[in-house]
This record gives C-alpha cells, sequence and structure tokens, in this order.
C-alpha cells in the first residue's frame, strides 16, 4: 500500500515538474522596422505576415542601430502575450 502511494506521489509530481509546451520557445522574424523607441519596436514582415511589435529589454542584444527604414532579423519569445526580443540584429545595406 505505501508503495502505490509512493508511486502515485511521484507520478504527479512528474506531471507537474513537466514544462508546458511553447512556454520558453523562441522564434526569429525578419523585416523592415517601421517604428523605434527604445522600450519596442515594430517590424513590417515580407509576404502579407503583417507587422509584428517586440518588446526591447536591457537584457535585449542589439548588432547595430535601430532605426526606423533599417532590416532586422530579431529573435525573441513570447511572455504573457508580449513577445520580448532576445537579439536584434540590423543588417547593413548593400
Amino acid at each position: 500500500m505505501r508503495a502505490r502511494r509512493f508511486v502515485a506521489g511521484l507520478l504527479v509530481l512528474a506531471a507537474i515538474s513537466v514544462p508546458v509546451r511553447g512556454q520558453d520557445q523562441t522564434h526569429a522574424t525578419r523585416g523592415i522596422v517601421t517604428r523605434a523607441d527604445p522600450s519596442a519596436i515594430v517590424v513590417a514582415r515580407p509576404k502579407h505576415r503583417g507587422d509584428i511589435t517586440l518588446t526591447l529589454s536591457p537584457a535585449t542584444h542589439v548588432d547595430g542601430t535601430i532605426t526606423v527604414g533599417a532590416m532586422v532579423s530579431v529573435r525573441y519569445h513570447d511572455d504573457h502575450g508580449r513577445h520580448v526580443a532576445t537579439a536584434v540584429s540590423v543588417e547593413r545595406p548593400h
């Protein structure tokens, strides 16, 4: 009887310890900056994928200077309904 309770307890613990799928997934996108301020950028994505607003934080790694009209590549994750940028790379014009 004790062994069954122990196993049942372990199963419950294992079930609540498994992270929810997608909670810490990283995404990537690319496009042209249409708005920029110190806390967020808006990126127009190609092929009718629409605009995306990305929150910038002090932890966001930025390679280059973000300006309106710049082409950027962004890595981000979702946090409570917000797209939080983890890295922004500004592409040099050709």
